[in-house]
């Protein structure tokens, strides 16, 4: 059998003389922190909130967090000594797949991280590698009871946990819910932008308009994509 070999267009969506930007494959996390030491912590996102993959989770670690509710973003079942270690276990077995629908999850998840730290208790929201599942929760819960706006609590949550990258479905989903809590948005994914790089609107200051109008290039666009940068 012939190998295939991937279609690489020549022509950027944008301009009739840039090439396109290079596909890459979606491994948010390994992409973006190559590192791999991250995948084997517990993040701390504030005093009662923690975030991190299932191996990080160990009975020891969480006896030593001091974690009372356990929130599980994915199927299968944990061992026994992990389920042991915590007063309460929440699981939704979800996938992080595009059309997964884990946005009508966020309210009731972060009322539930809200109500256990009103009575004292520490939560630990985990999924399988601690990136996108899990952290899309977490950024629910700070856009919903912190007061941030989604590039703010993105910004928080990665400057602690650097690997984090929301599927682009849960990214769009992540928008909306910004928009209902907060009747506006600040960041969005662009056209052509990679499903690892929303980008917030102010990055694209002074280059939202910057080319010219063809038929295929409206003048007034609403995305900027990173393609339009090379």
């Amino acid at each position: 059998m012939t190998d295939l070999t991937p279609y690489k267009s020549k022509v950027s969506f944008w301009s009739s003389s840039r090439p396109i930007a290079p596909f890459l494959p979606y491994s948010p996390g390994l992409l973006l922190y190559p590192s791999l030491d991250i995948f084997d912590k517990i993040s701390t996102i504030n005093s009662h909130l923690y975030l991190s993959g299932l191996q990080a989770i160990t009975p020891k670690r969480l006896q030593n967090y001091g974690v009372t509710l356990l929130i599980s973003i994915m199927p299968g079942t944990l061992p026994e000594d992990i389920l042991s270690q915590v007063t309460t276990h929440v699981q939704v077995p979800v996938e992080d797949i595009e059309f997964t629908n884990l946005g009508i999850h966020f309210d009731a998840l972060a009322d539930r991280i809200a109500q256990e730290a009103r009575r004292g208790g520490r939560t630990l929201v985990h999924c399988m590698a601690g990136v996108s599942r899990s952290a899309s929760i977490v950024l629910a819960y700070l856009i919903k009871y912190q007061k941030m706006s989604l590039a703010e609590a993105y910004d928080r949550v990665r400057s602690i946990r650097p690997c984090i990258q929301p599927n682009l479905g849960f990214w769009r989903q992540l928008i909306a819910y910004e928009e209902v809590r907060r009747g506006t948005t600040s960041m969005w994914v662009g056209p052509n932008a990679m499903p690892f790089l929303p980008f917030p609107r102010t990055m694209s200051s002074g280059l939202q308009w910057n080319h010219p109008t063809t038929s295929r290039r409206p003048r007034f666009r609403k995305h900027w994509s990173i393609v339009d940068n090379y």
